[in-house]
């Protein structure tokens, strides 16, 4: 697992013995930035709150979100695997990330997480984050 910022050149990323490479065979070094949250403290992966009919309850997830950021946390991952990410249908995985980063609206460092089993699946959430606003995103 490794977590990277928006903006990186090319998006066609691997694992591979303990370091990061691009498609260009490049390690790739984090990305730090001046106008970032550092992403240290307590960074928390929140469950994904679903009503009966398996789709977003906004509401849960507002009060969720705004409950542990008044709580003190530093950082928030939402759509790993404690919140059925990789579970999630297209559309609500989708919701999920777009009410997210709305509700917190830059009060903490927020992480998107993309579990996909392949390169082009990773690669089109990585764009939607980045179209949301996402700086840090969970790719595994």
């Amino acid at each position: 697992m490794f977590s990277m910022r928006a903006g990186a050149k090319n998006h066609e990323i691997f694992y591979s013995e303990c370091n990061i490479y691009s498609g260009n065979s490049e390690i790739i070094k984090p990305v730090v930035s001046d106008e970032k949250l550092p992403l240290t403290g307590v960074i928390l992966p929140v469950i994904t709150p679903l009503n009966a009919d398996n789709e977003l309850d906004i509401k849960a997830l507002n009060v969720l979100l705004n409950k542990v950021i008044n709580a003190g946390v530093h950082g928030i991952f939402v759509g790993g695997s404690a919140g059925q990410g990789p579970l999630l249908i297209d559309h609500v995985w989708t919701s999920v990330m777009d009410n997210a980063i709305r509700i917190i609206d830059k009060r903490c460092n927020l992480m998107g997480g993309i579990i996909e089993a392949s390169t082009p699946r990773a690669k089109q959430k990585i764009k939607i984050l980045e179209s949301l606003g996402y700086d840090t995103m969970v790719v595994t």
